[in-house]
């Protein structure tokens, strides 16, 4: 039987109580990032990254909070820091379809954070992050993974100068069920590259899109 998701309040018990499940954080973390408090999802990672956790888990926290700290542009030394911790924590794992999507995040993160100073570094980490997460792709079985997986090739593609790619696993990524500020950072996403691709109808939908989604998410914003 499938588990019954744990609410705010239990979580918050569970980590109150010294919870070293790191499930526990990433799930409130979840909660939070879909009502929109994300210096909260910080401040909540932060001290997840003081558990004594596996080298594994330490790289994917470390990857989360990286992933909310990325559109801080102040933060980008730290995103950058804590990608590559994650690459080094990874970088004697035995392969597995979790430990590929990992190594491919932080690539990727490392690639998007360095593309303006040095882009023929990032271009060759955004090529490996590639390779990383189609493997993911043909490995894994979780949705939430997979849409992760193809908005992070998305955003590889468009740094190596491929629209139709990028474009194509940007429309998959917000395929299944998302988290409301992902659906709506990845329609943003879809709306630029279609406007790059100078499909300005498309694009113009798809902001639509945008707006109805943010009318029905309320106050959430």
């Amino acid at each position: 039987a499938q588990r019954v998701p744990l609410t705010e309040l239990q979580l918050r018990s569970r980590i109150d109580s010294e919870s070293h499940d790191l499930n526990d954080y990433l799930q409130l973390g979840e909660l939070l990032t879909n009502a929109g408090r994300v210096e909260e999802v910080i401040e909540l990672y932060r001290k997840a990254l003081s558990l004594p956790l596996a080298n594994s888990e330490k790289a994917k926290i470390s990857l989360a909070l990286a992933w909310e700290l990325y559109p801080i542009f102040a933060q980008r030394e730290e995103v950058l820091s804590l990608a590559h911790r994650s690459i080094s924590l990874l970088s004697d794992a035995p392969e597995s379809p979790d430990v590929l999507y990992h190594r491919g995040f932080a690539q990727a993160l490392v690639a998007l954070c360095t593309e303006i100073s040095d882009p023929a570094a990032a271009g060759t980490l955004a090529q490996s992050a590639l390779s990383c997460l189609h493997d993911t792709l043909r490995n894994l079985d979780d949705a939430n993974v997979e849409g992760a997986a193809c908005y992070l090739l998305a955003e590889m593609y468009l740094l190596l100068g491929d629209l139709e790619r990028a474009t194509t696993f940007c429309k998959r990524s917000l395929q299944g069920q998302i988290v409301k500020y992902d659906r709506l950072s990845r329609l943003l996403f879809l709306a630029e590259l279609l406007r790059l691709s100078v499909q300005f109808a498309d694009a113009q939908t798809t902001l639509v899109d945008v707006s109805q989604d943010i009318e029905a998410y309320g106050n959430l914003l």
